[in-house]
């Protein structure tokens, strides 16, 4: 299991920025065949937790993403 806190941007089409959040994550990346499937998992628990939020409506897509490792 590997927990990360995962700092975001969520944009609409036009990269206007509309939200700025973070999220934990426990990931077991044991059962991950590669780091594009931790991208993917992380992608979208990101988007889905962007597009609830307040503001967060006419998220999207995910930027400016930063990992950082527990």
């Amino acid at each position: 299991m590997g927990m990360y806190i995962v700092s975001y941007d969520g944009v609409d089409e036009n990269n206007l920025v509309l939200v700025s959040t973070q999220i934990s994550l426990d990931i077991d990346v044991s059962t991950l065949a590669s780091a594009s499937d931790f991208l993917t998992v992380l992608e979208n628990n990101a988007l889905n937790h962007a597009e609830g939020l307040y503001d967060g409506g006419g998220v999207a897509r995910i930027a400016n993403v930063r990992i950082h490792q527990l």
